[in-house]
């Protein structure tokens, strides 16, 4: 779905499957990093169907690589010194935003980019596959604010929009730290 480019200069990517691997720039080789996104207990989009990279972003020190796998709630890091990825943690709040709509909903991250303090802002969602409940409508996306250098917990900002637009779905997360501004752009509308 997405590859990245890392500070190594080698590009990073992950399978739908959930296997994470680096096109070695050097060699023009594909090489396994022997990690693979893990299974979920009651999420069924991440265990059936989609587990490939969202997004990633090389982080201020230029140390690591983090990365966003569509349909979890977890993030990764991939260091470049030791060529391993681990755990971030969870980027949604406490136990979510909300109580899910089905018991076929996770949360889902659309983007996220990391600010000139080193904050990582990232647009999520519910999805909801196979949806049996009377709520047929798209859930909102919701902004996280979360500080994860300085030891801080992931706070939820509130509805990404405007007073005339509700975002239901954000294609991309840019940070412009010129004039430290956060864009989320959806196919169809831009979001200041």
């Amino acid at each position: 779905y997405r590859l990245v480019l890392g500070a190594d200069g080698h590009i990073y990517g992950c399978t739908k499957s959930g296997q994470m691997f680096r096109i070695n720039t050097d060699t023009v080789e594909l090489e396994n990093l022997d990690f693979r996104v893990p299974h979920y207990p009651d999420n069924y989009v991440n265990n059936t169907w989609y587990r490939y990279l969202v997004q990633g972003r090389v982080d201020p020190s230029g140390k690591y690589l983090y990365m966003a796998i569509v349909a979890t709630e977890e993030m990764f890091k991939y260091e470049f010194a030791t060529g391993k990825v681990s755990s971030m943690g969870r980027c949604i709040p406490g136990k979510g935003i909300y109580p899910p709509i089905s018991g076929k909903s996770c949360w889902d991250i659309h983007g996220f980019d990391i600010d000139k303090y080193g904050v990582l802002w990232i647009v999520v969602s519910e999805w909801s596959i196979h949806n049996e409940t009377p709520y047929r409508g798209n859930p909102p996306c919701y902004l996280i604010r979360w500080d994860i250098d300085h030891g801080e917990e992931p706070y939820c900002c509130g509805v990404v929009g405007t007073e005339r637009k509700i975002e239901e779905y954000v294609s991309e997360v840019e940070y412009d730290p010129v004039y430290d501004i956060l864009y989320c752009v959806n196919t169809a509308t831009l979001l200041i």
